[in-house]
């Protein structure tokens, strides 16, 4: 496993080396997704894996994670105008740069809403599970931004601190469980289980997190709990009936 350094600087060289001259560069839009800086490690396979990713299509609505077996990689991005949240409506990516030193683009494209007013702040989690099953996440923002800014530029984004924040379900059994989160349209599934419970780790603070399992009826996926995390490191226990 080996970090994918993605910095500022390294968008810079990319950008001035590998596409100087290079007309596509006006096509070059979205946010720049500092994962290197953000404390995270991503296996190499992982990022050639990402071109296969497609979202989620549940009922009405449609849950951008990735996903896909073998890539322990998970990111949803908000981007919220004023008092209200843009609802995603389709997400692409670009990798750019040298093997070692690749950058992130990610490039949304929300529904318009006129209600959507004033300067408005992006918000992607994003979290990487080891081998071994622990997963660490963080959040990068960028804020003061236009409305539709990301449609005409590129946006670099800040890290955070990782996350600390667990949920622990016990008397789970085998279900399958997972967990949402609805302003991020991020799906996280457990990362480790065992006699009868199941963990979910590095959760992030004051938003809504909604645990869901698994019943192949119709909705397949239905609400157990809803809840927030209300501190740094807190660990919540939540026992099924």
């Amino acid at each position: 496993m080996r970090r994918v350094l993605v910095t500022a600087i390294a968008l810079s060289l990319v950008l001035a080396g590998c596409y100087q001259g290079d007309s596509s560069q006006e096509d070059l839009v979205g946010f720049v997704v500092p994962l290197g800086e953000m404390g995270l490690s991503v296996d190499a396979e992982a990022i050639e894996f990402w071109g296969n990713w497609s979202p989620i299509e549940e009922e009405e609505e449609v849950v951008f994670s990735w996903d896909l077996e073998g890539q322990s990689f998970f990111a949803g991005l908000r981007v919220s105008c004023g008092d209200t949240d843009l609802l995603l409506q389709s997400l692409n990516w670009r990798i750019m740069g040298p093997v070692g030193a690749e950058v992130l683009v990610l490039e949304p494209v929300f529904v318009d809403d006129p209600e959507a007013l004033g300067f408005c702040e992006a918000s992607l989690l994003v979290r990487s599970l080891t081998k071994d099953g622990h997963g660490s996440m963080a959040r990068c923002r960028v804020a003061g931004l236009e409305k539709g800014a990301w449609g005409r530029e590129l946006l670099q984004m800040e890290a955070g601190a990782l996350m600390t924040g667990q949920v622990l379900i016990e008397d789970a059994g085998d279900a399958e469980l997972r967990l949402r989160l609805p302003l991020h349209a991020l799906v996280l599934k457990p990362e480790s289980g065992s006699a009868g419970e199941q963990l979910l780790g590095s959760l992030p603070m004051g938003e809504e997190l909604v645990l869901e399992q698994f019943d192949g009826g119709e909705p397949e996926w239905i609400t157990l709990v809803t809840f927030e995390l209300s501190g740094e490191g807190e660990r919540l226990t939540i026992s099924l009936p």
